[in-house]
Parts: structure tokens; sequence; C-alpha cells
């Protein structure tokens, strides 16, 4: 979500289902019964600063930005993901599109 390229793909709402439904799919393959969070993603515990999961989260994705990313700018923290993702929380709403 830190470039136009990927906001206009979230942009499309169609396409932005599919995949966020294939994400939930695959979230129910190792948490079967977790519902879907009203409001999508950003309401999912995984974004929840305060929550459970935020220190492994934090620890995983520090972990990430330096054996995998490669790009000229600094790598986003794991605070930016998580404004990154508040910031554009109604695209990453699948229900978003048909609720107007």
């Amino acid at each position: 979500m830190g470039n136009d390229e990927v906001l206009q793909l979230l942009d499309d709402t169609a396409t932005t289902a599919d995949i966020l439904a294939s994400c939930f799919d695959v979230s129910q393959a190792f948490s079967p019964g977790s519902p879907v969070p009203d409001g999508g993603i950003p309401r999912s515990p995984a974004f929840d600063p305060t929550g459970p999961l935020t220190p492994r989260r934090r620890a995983e994705q520090e972990a990430a930005m330096r054996d995998l990313y490669d790009g000229a700018e600094p790598p986003p923290t794991f605070d930016d993901v998580l404004a990154r993702v508040r910031g554009h929380a109604r695209l990453l709403d699948i229900g978003h599109g048909q609720r107007g």
C-alpha cells in the first residue's frame, strides 16, 4: 500500500474481493471457525497494535524486512504497515463495494 499501483489494484473491488476471499480461505484452513471481522482485514487481531499477536508479528516483519527487502527506499516499519492498513481500511474491506 506504499505505491499507486497497489492502491489502484485495491480500488478494483472485484479483484480485491477475490484476493481477500482467498486470503480468508487460507486463514480458515489454519484457524477454522474464525469469522471474517466486520470491517475486513483492518479489524483483524493481526493488525491490532495492542493485541496479543503484535510482538510476534512485529518481530516477523522486522526479520522479513532485514532478510528479504531489496528496495531502494528504507523498508516500511511494522508501525508503518499498521498505519497503511488503517489508512486504507476501506480498500481492504471485502464488502465495501457492495455497501456503497
